[in-house]
């Protein structure tokens, strides 16, 4: 089969992630039927996060119909009231329900743009949060950028967002620049994950940091 794309709400894993990142995920597609995603790079979801996920349906010899991922990813709901839920138990955890949905109706699927570029409306609306929600949302949109390519080497979702929040708009020069820092940076970067993207970008596998990543993971 052909590649694809699905979108879904999360029910459950089946499979829990294994060290690697490999994982069954339980969906609810947008027509109410269930579908079982597995794949790498799907650890740190929740149940109730609307996903995208790239890549093929596949028929499993004993679990039948399933859709293999090569990446996945969180996205914001597309109703106003899914968006303002969104907003505040996912983007911006803790962010005030009421706040979010002030956000929503203001700017509607916009919102992350106009938060990020220091619109004054959302920084009067979000007052003492702004700061807090606008390095949130960069993380998102960050994810957005750089999520598929982290995913196609197993990482998960929850350890692309302590990047994401780490490294602001400087994570793709972190990234390729020294990925083996990372391990000692981010908790949950494997050495694995660091030596596919070095591989990938070109930082010489003998190289004085790749040792010293190496002997922390091994520790």
């Amino acid at each position: 089969m052909g590649s694809a794309a699905i979108k879904g709400v999360v029910q459950r894993y089946i499979t829990a992630p294994r060290e690697e990142g490999f994982a069954v995920l339980s969906v609810t597609l947008p027509n109410g039927s269930s579908a079982r995603i597995c794949g790498r790079g799907l650890a740190g979801l929740a149940t109730g996060q609307d996903v995208e996920a790239v890549g093929s349906w596949t028929t499993h010899q004993k679990w039948g119909k399933q859709f293999a991922a090569t990446r996945i990813r969180i996205v914001a709901p597309e109703t106003s009231v899914g968006m303002a839920r969104w907003l505040s138990e996912t983007a911006v955890p803790g962010l005030p329900a009421r706040l979010a949905a002030m956000l929503v109706e203001a700017f509607g699927a916009d919102v992350g743009n106009h938060v990020i570029s220091g619109d004054p409306l959302a920084r009067t609306v979000l007052g003492d949060w702004f700061e807090t929600a606008s390095r949130a949302l960069l993380a998102q949109k960050a994810e957005e950028a750089l999520g598929p390519q982290l995913a196609e080497i197993g990482v998960g979702p929850e350890v692309r967002e302590r990047i994401f929040l780490e490294y602001g708009v400087k994570a793709s020069e972190r990234i390729t620049r020294d990925p083996y820092q990372m391990v000692h940076e981010i908790e949950g970067f494997s050495f694995a994950a660091a030596d596919r993207i070095a591989k990938a970008t070109g930082p010489q596998l003998l190289s004085r940091a790749r040792l010293v990543a190496a002997a922390r993971d091994a520790l």
